[in-house]
């Protein structure tokens, strides 16, 4: 729209030319077409010209008083916050009665907070801050923190051998010889006394120990030509000293007890029955091996 000021200064030089309203506002019309005045507005300012007013300017209008964003409002929403971080900003809006703008300027503005992992926490925090974090995490969690020294003389002779996985930490370079293995070939990394090796067999086999080296032997199975198989010495001690593990979480696995509760004492309580159980059977199987007449005694917890 054309500049409405620039049509008020021609309204007032009609009047000072002795104009009628009703012509001012016709060569309004031809001069500034669809963009010109209306009627009503023409005739207002005509008349207040006519009544002594000399200054083209509107008026100051008061306009809106700001009712959303009060020190009132940013109050609520902070102890809702407080209270329950998950609230979404609709679930604050209908809570508190306020628009979504302005309960979305509260947050980012007023309260300087952002939203993370579908939670408002503020963008920096105290080590006070956090350390309340952690403990409601682990009170809403009914998880039970055991404080330890963070190191014991006691273990410093005690060594480490099981598996790892690759996308936790492994080395690029391990990485890469691992893509062009072949079977029965593997590929390992050093780092201090830590050994990591990835050995091709029907798929791979990778460990971790502070043990042993990357020395390849004999094992005692062989392949359909009669040949020995050649594996990494770490796969055979790891196979001899955790094969009953893995065998048990194997059987513990089809009838998960822990799930049943969320307690850490009822969980324990139903992990030592189960234990209990599954070295019944073991022990019943082991005993009855020999006589092929014995039934075997199966266990449920």
């Amino acid at each position: 729209m054309a500049d409405l000021r620039e049509q008020r200064v021609c309204i007032k030089f009609c009047f000072k030319l002795g104009k009628t309203a009703a012509e001012t506002h016709q060569m309004l019309k031809q001069a500034f077409g669809e963009n010109s005045l209306g009627q009503t507005q023409t005739y207002n300012w005509y008349k207040r010209f006519k009544n002594g007013q000399t200054l083209t300017d509107d008026d100051d209008r008061l306009g809106w008083l700001s009712t959303g964003t009060t020190p009132q409002n940013v109050a609520r929403v902070r102890d809702l916050i407080l209270q329950d971080r998950r609230l979404t900003i609709q679930d604050l809006c209908n809570t508190l009665g306020i628009s979504y703008g302005t309960c979305q300027r509260i947050l980012s503005e007023e309260l300087n907070m952002r939203r993370i992992a579908a939670k408002f926490v503020p963008r920096l925090l105290q080590n006070e801050q956090k350390q309340h974090r952690l403990e409601e995490f682990l009170a809403k969690n009914k998880m039970t923190v055991v404080p330890h020294p963070p190191y014991s003389p006691d273990l410093r002779n005690t060594y480490v051998c099981g598996t790892f996985r690759m996308d936790r930490g492994a080395p690029k370079e391990l990485k890469d010889d691992v893509k062009i293995l072949k079977k029965g070939k593997s590929a390992f990394s050093r780092n201090g006394q830590v050994l990591i090796q990835v050995w091709r067999d029907k798929r791979d086999v990778k460990l971790i120990s502070t043990l042993h080296t990357a020395k390849i032997v004999e094992s005692a199975k062989k392949n359909r030509k009669g040949e020995r198989i050649c594996r990494p010495e770490v796969i055979g001690d790891y196979n001899k000293y955790k094969r009953g593990v893995d065998r048990a979480d194997q059987l513990l696995h089809y009838y998960p007890c822990s799930r049943k509760t969320v307690k850490w004492t009822k969980k324990l309580v139903f992990f030592l029955l189960q234990m209990a159980a599954l070295n019944s059977f073991t022990q019943q199987t082991k005993n009855t091996r020999e006589n092929t007449n014995s039934k075997i005694l199966y266990w449920t917890v």
